[in-house]
């Protein structure tokens, strides 16, 4: 879902995104990419139009889909030129520098005895493999594809999450356990960096948390919160679970839940210790994706048994009072497919509206 909430964005494994007004269903966009869609994200500053793409050829597009109001996609134009333009100087800068440090024999020297000493202390660093593009604006890409930025990867990303504000979004490759497989990009800088020095695990998904400066990791078994301003582990969580597949921050940010392919549900509250505050085992088959509502106490989790579970969840202000779980309702309408169900669900961010993606190709809007 855009921030809006008018337009609902989706990717399918033939490569198609498809972008759908909301209130009538209709098709208002179509891009055809070479490889299969693995996400789409919107970015969550709701003055711009921006929609991340991350597909199988180990790359990120961004797209402008040039969308009513008109105001936000000339916006978007205007934000993303003085980046390139920033961009374009940081490039001319650092191959300015290399030009010195080529001609200079002398800082040759220096710097290959300072390898030599970081090869025998052990922290000779690996290279990002990085590559920032943004398309000429006269170019097919640009004018009828709406393409406007290309970040090449080393691995092929596998989820993507906006920062709130906008300006950062994180990635993590599948299923490899490299310091690489998470990264998190600046948009207004158009660099990426590897936030961790050491791998704690395989990382299956990342999350930013609403107010703090706070990175939440979630491998197979732990969920990790880091400072990414001190750059510290501030806590670990055990999840009791074989096999995490997603997490969902509390608008709040004092909660958070987690969904496993274990057919389990944890809810976890920060202030209480290090294991789950409640485990929820609804599904009969793997959680696939659990989110909660940015404006009402609701929560909700896909699984593969073709089901849709919308949960209360109230957290109060008093500090002392628990937060309140109770089950509401059970969707059911999707067929399932090669044993998968629901895919993917999302709460529309003004009203009691969630939408579930299945694998029988289908997405449904429940109110």
């Amino acid at each position: 879902m855009d921030p809006s909430g008018n337009y609902l964005a989706s990717g399918d494994e033939s490569g198609l995104v498809i972008i759908w007004n909301v209130y009538t269903a209709r098709t208002l966009k179509r891009y055809t990419f070479e490889a299969m869609i693995h996400d789409v994200q919107w970015n969550k500053n709701k003055d711009i139009q921006l929609l991340a793409v991350t597909t199988e050829a180990d790359n990120i597009i961004l797209l402008n889909p040039g969308l009513v109001p008109f105001d936000q996609s000339r916006a978007t134009d205007q934000l993303l030129f003085t980046y390139m333009k920033a961009h374009e100087q940081d490039k001319g800068e650092e191959v300015k520098e290399e030009d010195v440090e080529e001609d200079t024999k002398e800082e040759d020297g220096k710097k290959e005895k300072k390898e030599r000493k970081e090869r025998k202390a052990g922290k000779k660093k690996k290279k990002l493999k990085v590559d920032w593009e943004y398309y000429d604006v006269n170019s097919e890409d640009y004018l009828i594809k709406n393409r406007r930025i290309q970040i090449k990867l080393e691995f092929v990303p596998h989820k993507l999450v906006w920062h709130i504000k906008g300006d950062y979004f994180s990635t993590v490759a599948s299923h490899t356990q490299t310091t690489s497989q998470v990264l998190v990009h600046c948009l207004s800088k158009s660099k990426s960096q590897v936030p961790f020095a050491k791998s704690k695990g395989i990382v299956e998904c990342t999350e930013f948390h609403p107010e703090k400066p706070y990175f939440f990791v979630a491998t197979r078994r732990s969920v990790y919160i880091y400072n990414l301003q001190k750059q510290i582990l501030i806590k670990k969580f055990l999840s009791a679970a074989q096999w995490i597949s997603s997490i969902a921050i509390h608008p709040k940010g004092d909660n958070f839940i987690v969904g496993t392919y274990d057919k389990k549900v944890l809810w976890f509250d920060m202030d209480m210790g290090s294991k789950p505050y409640k485990m929820l085992k609804y599904s009969d088959k793997a959680v696939r994706k659990v989110d909660f509502h940015n404006k009402y106490p609701l929560f909700a989790s896909a699984s593969d048994d073709g089901s849709v579970y919308i949960f209360h969840g109230m957290v109060y202000d008093d500090l002392l009072q628990n937060a309140l779980i109770v089950p509401l309702k059970l969707l059911q309408g999707h067929k399932i497919q090669k044993g998968l169900g629901v895919l993917c669900c999302t709460f529309h961010p003004k009203q009691p509206w969630i939408f579930s993606s299945g694998a029988d190709c289908s997405i449904k809007l429940w109110s």
